[in-house]
């Protein structure tokens, strides 16, 4: 049965995985639905957001005080794949997924 679940970090300053798919069969996945990346450094900094070796994101600038919303639609996730985030600075990040989807 698939369920919405949320996985967040505070204050992240280096590449930081997120969340690790673990989708049990082919017919699995977990899927992105929302990925919100605040800025908590005292200036801009940029962000970088991949799914295994594919950038959603690369190098977005974030000024201070501001987020920005990296998923537009949606990301599927496979078994194995890792969300991760590598900021320049501190940032707090909260992501949303629907954990084991089916087809």
């Amino acid at each position: 049965m698939a369920l919405f679940k949320r996985y967040s970090a505070d204050g992240i300053t280096s590449v930081t995985n997120i969340h690790t798919s673990d989708a049990v069969a082919d017919t699995n996945a977990d899927i992105i639905i929302g990925c919100n990346i605040a800025n908590t450094h005292s200036a801009s900094i940029t962000v970088d957001v991949q799914v295994g070796n594919i950038y959603l994101a690369k190098s977005v600038s974030i000024p201070v005080g501001s987020s920005v919303e990296i998923i537009q639609g949606k990301v599927v996730m496979e078994n194995g794949d890792i969300l991760k985030v590598t900021p320049s600075q501190a940032v707090d990040v909260y992501v949303s997924i629907l954990d084991g989807a089916t087809a």
